[in-house]
């Protein structure tokens, strides 16, 4: 038996139970064997359970003769420890919090429990034709969102703005465009700011210089990534440093998806990136993978990086972006999402790369 628990109270939330319900209830739980599916919920979702498509969810567990069972209650732990007295071993999905993993235990400490990744996440690596659809949708409007951007930039209403101002801008032009929500809070991040990984878009005034902004919106609950860095207003002694950073990334992005052959691995795909930014002298300051994959969650398997040895499959969708951040100055990174198909590396943003304001 398999137990997967959704709790954003502990901010460990699941997105099986979107792929499995069509919707994201909050700390309840999915218990899951060889011939039946019991779906633990409470009592604020019992309308959205009249929408599930018990079709789809025995495809997405590979069980066609699965029998589904929903059963409503006020708290799920007590009815799963009862259940579990005739089973020796039960795995847990691994990212559940450790303080469900131990009231089992106490009550069964003869029960073998491994934590692990159920083979639904491992199959999900690779997303079906309408999936991708999703996320090619969701790409469409992220890009529209940051060539409006990109217009206020040229007209120069950027400036005097601050980071949260156009964060705001954003979030308002994607609901606007069709999307549902961003994927997770926009980083709008102005010079020095954008040198701080994963900076939280502040007060600072956005005039002179590099303007980092990662953005993402989602489609049907699917994510879009997406990251630019350009340059702001007139420029600067710095502007030569900013462009020859620009132009060495570029051209790290740009060969990781020419140079993909079938059968290669993250790690491969990786290194062969990273070798164009450590030619250039800059490989201390490229910190971060080249990239990730992209579903329901803004970050899922592939990984492609320096540990992610496995081959990359037909159907993956993950992004690329390479990167070189210093300290105190600025980061360029520039990222889009590619998607595997016949073989080859496709990405579907019509934004450039690089880019004149």
């Amino acid at each position: 038996m398999h137990l997967f628990i959704t709790d954003s109270d502990f901010s460990c939330t699941n997105r099986i139970f979107q792929y499995l319900l069509g919707f994201q209830p909050t700390l309840w739980a999915i218990l899951l064997d060889d011939v039946s599916i019991v779906i633990l919920l409470d009592g604020r979702y019992v309308e959205k359970t009249k929408n599930i498509d018990e079709d789809i969810l025995r495809q997405r567990v590979w069980q066609l003769g699965l029998k589904i069972n929903i059963v409503q209650i006020e708290e799920f732990l007590p009815w799963i420890i009862e259940q579990l007295g005739d089973f020796r071993e039960l795995s847990i999905e691994e990212n559940i919090a450790i303080k469900y993993v131990k009231e089992i235990q106490n009550s069964y400490p003869d029960l073998s429990i491994q934590t692990k990744v159920h083979e639904i996440s491992e199959k999900r690596r690779i997303k079906n034709k309408e999936e991708q659809e999703y996320i090619i949708k969701a790409v469409d409007v992220i890009d529209e969102v940051f060539l409006y951007i990109l217009s206020l930039a040229k007209k120069w209403e950027l400036c005097w703005k601050t980071e949260l101002q156009v964060q705001g801008i954003i979030v308002s032009k994607i609901f606007e465009l069709g999307g549902e929500s961003e994927s997770f809070d926009s980083i709008v991040a102005f010079w020095e700011n954008s040198a701080i990984p994963h900076h939280s878009s502040w007060d600072t005034l956005i005039g002179n210089g590099p303007l980092l902004i990662d953005m993402w919106a989602k489609y049907q609950w699917y994510c879009s990534d997406f990251t630019r860095t350009f340059w702001v207003w007139d420029k600067t002694e710095l502007h030569g440093k900013f462009t020859e950073i620009l132009d060495i990334v570029a051209k790290a992005h740009e060969a990781s998806i020419i140079v993909y052959n079938k059968g290669m691995t993250g790690t491969e795909l990786n290194n062969m990136s990273r070798a164009i930014i450590k030619d250039a002298g800059y490989d201390e300051l490229y910190t971060h993978g080249l990239g990730h994959g992209v579903w329901l969650d803004i970050h899922e398997e592939p990984k492609i990086s320096k540990t992610w040895k496995e081959i990359l499959s037909e159907g993956m969708v993950f992004t690329i972006e390479p990167g070189i951040y210093l300290p105190g100055e600025f980061w360029v990174r520039l990222e889009d999402i590619v998607f595997l198909q016949r073989g080859k590396l496709n990405k579907y943003s019509k934004v450039p790369l690089i880019l004149q304001n």
